[in-house]
């Protein structure tokens, strides 16, 4: 009704914040909520089937593709390391603006 695609298990609307995952073996789109019931890493691991298909699913067939808690967390990070950048401490570290060459990396030397 609002216009927006809904996972076919949860019957949940896949907004700009829902965990959204993609089964690569059948392409189908679902709310990450379908992987609740899921169990990875044991000899069970092909008892994970497609709701839709009933195709087994494994954990290297799951893929997220929108993940926004996720996400901004990234941006803070991200934020987070440019505000703790600043240039102009990088050249009063005490390190001089430019650095030489060791003598031995020096082409005259070997020039005959």
């Amino acid at each position: 009704s609002d216009g927006l695609p809904i996972c076919p298990v949860t019957r949940r609307s896949l907004d700009a914040m829902s965990n959204v995952i993609c089964f690569r073996t059948s392409g189908r789109v679902y709310s990450k909520h379908v992987l609740e019931d899921f169990y990875f890493g044991g000899e069970d691991d092909d008892d994970n089937r497609d709701p839709i298909s009933n195709e087994p699913v494994h954990e290297g067939d799951v893929v997220t593709i929108q993940d926004p808690i996720r996400a901004a967390q990234k941006r803070l990070m991200a934020r987070e390391e440019a505000q703790r950048f600043d240039p102009s401490k990088a050249l009063s570290s005490g390190l001089p603006e430019t650095v030489r060459a060791p003598e031995y990396f020096n082409v005259e030397n070997y020039v005959e």
